[in-house]
């Protein structure tokens, strides 16, 4: 994804080796099936489906702004984990709608 590039500087930001940051990508997966799930689970029972896709849109792109800022590797993860839900969402979504 988005991130592959910013990895070495990420990296240098938060002090910790590739293994550790290996852990966000792990969580940005698993936040991309949650994401996947919830979307099919969710959109198929509204009406208005533009409304969840760009809040999804809107979590992913946080969540990767959000990324430069992290002061811990626990922190990172969880943006790895909210841009994979995001993202997860939007693509299954696109998909159904």
């Amino acid at each position: 994804g988005m991130s592959a590039p910013t990895l070495p500087d990420l990296r240098h930001r938060l002090g910790v080796e590739y293994q550790e940051l290996s852990y966000g990508l792990a969580a940005q997966s698993i936040g991309m099936m949650g994401g996947g799930i919830l979307a099919g689970l969710t959109l198929d029972r509204v009406e208005n489906q533009g409304i969840f896709l760009a809040l999804a849109c809107f979590v992913c792109g946080a969540s990767f702004a959000a990324l430069p800022a992290s002061t811990s590797i626990y922190s990172a993860i969880v943006c790895f984990f909210l841009s994979g839900l995001g993202d997860g969402f939007y693509g299954t979504g696109i998909l159904i709608s």
